[in-house]
């Protein structure tokens, strides 16, 4: 079973105005939605989307946790959440111009986690989960939860013998040495804070994983994307380069999330590891062609597969 956890789900609250976003403007509401927060929320909704049966779960507030389950039910994806009375589920805005330069994220900070919540959470929503199975954590504690706490969540999952992804940001990341992980994904601008110094280009990248391998050693797979440069995709044995598709984004809140589903629905097929990553890079692009903050078209997704261009660099 694939189970994805979220720590501070959210529902985004979208809305598209008129005009630029410029400072002294008055931008007027053309069209309001609402849809799911991530992030592994997302990621289930991916998996889903593909065909992948999967357990969605994780720690909400009660007040609004029946919108999400709603909005979660629309993907066809059962949401199984530890709910915290006289707490709020926290909204995100997600703002859109008529310029369409891209997306303003504006995110309320969530709920605080504890130890004593963190064991009840695994008690009452993973004590089913098996060795060999895979878990997904996707998106970052509240900034209102103790670093500890996060750092105690991943000893006591690693104690079950299963499969961990991790797609947060690099401090949490940066707990993670020593954990045996499947799969990490650090933007250009998280793995520099990861490897101490900053990196711009490909080459930088790879030079900088390969001169600090210890922080990477414990991890199967590690994906560095680059916006506009692509990705990579790098291991202590090999180095893979994908090319990024030329596509104009109608929303891009949630591709991350994409690649992550399609990478595990890769590697879950058989596929090797570089050929899921260009999977999960057709996923990406996908939901930066639909308007919602997940989800994706399929025949899409299989289009972009085929016009995903990588190769493996020497080293």
């Amino acid at each position: 079973m694939i189970y994805t956890i979220t720590l501070n789900p959210a529902i985004d609250r979208l809305l598209r105005v008129s005009g630029e976003i410029l400072p002294g403007n008055n931008n007027r509401i053309l069209d309001e939605s609402f849809d799911v927060g991530g992030k592994g929320t997302h990621v289930s909704i991916g998996l889903k989307t593909l065909g992948v049966q999967n357990h969605c779960t994780g720690i909400v507030g009660e007040r609004g946790s029946e919108q999400l389950l709603k909005l979660l039910d629309t993907y066809s994806v059962s949401g199984d959440f530890i709910k915290l009375k006289n707490e709020k589920l926290r909204t995100n805005l997600v703002i859109k111009d008529e310029i369409e330069s891209g997306n303003y994220l504006i995110s309320e900070m969530g709920i605080e986690l504890t130890k004593e919540l963190i064991d009840l959470f695994i008690q009452e929503k993973l004590a089913d989960i098996n060795k060999g199975d895979w878990l997904v954590i996707s998106g970052d504690p509240s900034q209102k939860t103790k670093p500890n706490v996060f750092k105690y969540l991943l000893d006591e999952l690693t104690k079950r013998e299963i499969k961990l992804f991790l797609d947060v940001s690099a401090k949490y990341l940066l707990m993670s040495e020593g954990t045996n992980l499947e799969f990490i994904k650090p933007n250009q601008f998280e793995f520099s804070e990861m490897v101490g110094r900053e990196v711009r280009t490909i080459k930088d990248c790879i030079h900088a994983y390969f001169n600090n391998l210890n922080l990477f050693k414990h991890i199967k797979h590690t994906v560095i994307t680059l916006g506009s440069h692509g990705s990579i995709l790098l291991s202590e044995n090999c180095c893979f380069v994908f090319s990024p598709l030329s596509l104009d984004i109608v929303n891009d809140t949630g591709a991350g999330d994409a690649f992550v589903s399609g990478f595990i629905y890769g590697l879950k097929e058989g596929m090797s590891a570089e050929k899921a990553c260009a999977f999960a890079n057709a996923v990406g692009a996908a939901k930066t062609q639909v308007n919602k903050c997940a989800g994706f078209n399929l025949e899409q997704v299989n289009k972009y597969f085929e016009e995903i261009e990588w190769k493996e660099m020497k080293l």
